[in-house]
């Protein structure tokens, strides 16, 4: 498959599950086909978590105006910088009395992690992303991902990272 059919598969398989950032419920749940697999550990990797809108695919934002769509970028490289291209992610947002809230709550132990969905690394190494999160109130939200390594990269975590939608003035 060409690398534009596969980037256009992946946005259309994930774009339900992170459109419910701002809800209580999240649309999608667990199945076979997404689930995380265990594999054998590898070497310590890299665990980077981003954002970004449709106006700014490449480079990262950490806060967009109100009713703007957000993805989540979840990029995993080995020790020498190559991207994982087996293996999974698990998205993950903060939520503190069942509402989204910013990492700090779930860092203080407050709030809790819940999963967002499950993603199988790309076999080209295209990082997964996830689309779809919006908010229609000034809010902060924070997520993380899981890493479920393969043979190459050890399983690991992301930093918590979060993302603010802010009143437009």
């Amino acid at each position: 498959m060409e690398r534009r059919r596969l980037v256009s598969l992946l946005r259309m398989t994930v774009a339900a599950a992170a459109t419910g950032a701002c809800a209580e419920h999240v649309p999608l749940a667990p199945d076979a086909a997404t689930a995380p697999i265990s594999l054998a550990l590898g070497v310590a990797g890299t665990y980077e978590l981003t954002f970004h809108t449709s106006r700014s695919y490449w480079e990262p934002v950490w806060s967009v105006p109100v009713g703007t769509e957000v993805m989540v970028r979840a990029t995993v490289r080995d020790a020498a910088g190559a991207l994982a291209t087996s293996g999974s992610v698990t998205l993950e947002r903060c939520t503190l009395a069942g509402s989204p809230a910013p990492s700090a709550a779930c860092a203080g132990g407050g709030g809790s992690w819940k999963r967002v969905m499950s993603v199988r690394m790309d076999p080209s190494g295209f990082p997964p992303t996830m689309e779809g999160a919006r908010c229609s109130s000034p809010r902060s939200i924070g997520f993380r991902f899981r890493y479920s390594g393969s043979s190459a990269i050890a399983s690991g975590t992301s930093q918590a990272r979060d993302i603010s939608w802010v009143a437009a003035g």
